[in-house]
């Protein structure tokens, strides 16, 4: 019996690293043939024209206080006019979130074997990648993915060297507890918003503990959270104070509407309902590596599952509110990416959760037998539409290969045009077809060369005009 369902652990190893390896391989892949667009030349432009300096003081006034987010798409590879490092830059995004994912599980499951860390890992970026609501904006397109994907690996590595802090007392962890803090509040309003309400939740369950004796560590550390609290406020203010959100704000009439909070739950309740089968379906294989000893070590840093679950549904909520509130409408899908992100993470603590409070070993919930159901069950779902078939389909079948052909055309016609314009020519280039949905963002226009789209590019590459044909 013993024997039997060791092959079967063997077999659900193989199968999750197996799956990684399938769901993670047409996104490099497709990082061979990706390209900048839209906001990547404004930015790229303005530090050119104003310096790097220059360009986040007129960023900060004129249009955001994303003081973290403006200083990396100020750094966009454009900058140094290398579309190598533009493509290599998927790659770092994806190192970097396995990387910071892997540091946290390691805070938290410090028992765990590396194995199991590592396959618990590959979970979430399978769970992650499967049903992003947009991929292109969270992983190719710089100014989305530069902006949002790294405010989510600042948020895994400020939470694991929390963690690793209130185990182990170093003090250097909670400085850069703080540091990433600094950086994740600066990159984007959503994961601000998300953070210091999760902050705050923790400041008053890490109090009600104390005071129900369920937690031992050391009363300062109730301090530590205020500090947090405290600087996350600081930082907060930071952004909400920029004069350049004040000018954003005039692009939209339609804010500060009391329907907000009611469209706000429409779009919950769909992705809820979208993204929650597949979810559970990974967060079953997640249970599976989890036994009595690792629930004892975790167990000071749970909450009851009613409340876990009314912060997961909370969190999420409250990350497509602002959207409604600040703009009147839907939250853009890289925003979306980001509360699907947090989803992910609240989802994994909520099954903790019941583990803890129920007091058993994962194995007697989840039966070995119930493993191989799971197995099938995911292939089924990796038969449906998703992200990884859509990447396979632009990869296999020559789409991005040609969409990149295209635009490699595009330049060469670009370096021709430069050499023979005159000074109120507009280059007309071919609209690009058959476009790879998986790396592909927007295009400038046919119709319009003084549309912002073609006046960044234009500028980019310094000539005149540019517009695409009808």
């Amino acid at each position: 019996m013993f024997k039997e369902k060791e092959k079967i652990l063997i077999v659900r190893d193989l199968f999750i690293t197996g799956l990684f390896i399938y769901t993670i391989l047409p996104f490099l892949a497709l990082m061979l043939y990706n390209h900048p667009s839209s906001d990547d030349f404004t930015y790229a432009n303005l530090v050119f024209q104003k310096g790097f300096f220059g360009s986040q003081s007129f960023w900060y006034i004129n249009w955001s206080g994303r003081y973290i987010g403006t200083v990396v798409l100020s750094l966009n590879p454009l900058v140094f006019h290398s579309i190598i490092l533009y493509k290599l830059m998927p790659f770092l995004l994806v190192s970097g979130l396995m990387y910071a994912f892997y540091f946290l599980i390691d805070n938290v499951f410090s028992g765990m074997s590396k194995k199991n860390k590592c396959l618990i890992c590959f979970l979430f970026i399978i769970a992650y990648f499967y049903q992003m609501p947009r991929i292109v904006s969270g992983l190719y397109w710089f100014a989305g993915a530069g902006t949002y994907q790294l405010g989510n690996i600042f948020s895994l590595l400020m939470f694991g060297n929390l963690i690793k802090y209130l185990k182990h007392k170093k003090v250097k962890n909670l400085y850069f507890a703080a540091v990433f803090l600094f950086l994740l509040i600066g990159s984007n309003e959503t994961a601000m918003f998300l953070m210091d309400i999760l902050l705050f939740i923790i400041l008053v369950l890490y109090h009600f503990s104390f005071k129900s004796k369920r937690i031992h560590f050391n009363r300062k550390h109730q301090n530590i959270f205020f500090i947090l609290i405290g600087l996350a406020v600081v930082f907060s203010l930071i952004v909400i104070l920029a004069p350049g959100n004040s000018v954003r704000a005039t692009h939209f009439p339609h804010k500060y509407q009391l329907t907000s909070f009611k469209k706000a739950y429409d779009l919950f309740l769909d992705y809820w309902i979208k993204w929650t089968a597949f979810t559970f379906v990974m967060i079953l294989f997640f249970i599976s590596f989890i036994d009595r000893k690792l629930l004892i070590k975790v167990k000071p840093f749970i909450t009851h599952p009613v409340i876990s679950f009314v912060i997961l549904t909370g969190i999420t909520y409250s990350g497509f509110f602002p959207a409604f509130w600040s703009m009147g409408e839907p939250p853009p899908l890289r925003t979306v990416n980001v509360i699907y992100f947090f989803y992910l993470l609240l989802w994994m603590y909520f099954a903790l959760s019941i583990f803890t409070y129920i007091n058993n070993d994962t194995a007697l919930f989840l039966p070995y037998t119930l493993i191989i159901i799971l197995l099938i069950v995911t292939g089924t779902y990796y038969l449906k539409q998703n992200n990884v078939k859509t990447a396979y389909k632009d990869w296999l079948s020559g789409r991005a290969k040609s969409y990149n052909a295209q635009l490699n055309k595009r330049y060469q016609m670009i370096q021709k045009f430069k050499a023979n314009h005159k000074k109120t020519d507009t280059l007309t280039v071919p609209k690009l077809k058959n476009i790879p949905k998986t790396i592909f963002f927007k295009d400038f226009t046919s119709d319009n060369v003084k549309n912002w789209r073609n006046a960044s590019y234009a500028k980019y590459y310094n000539i005149p005009a540019i517009k695409t044909k009808k």
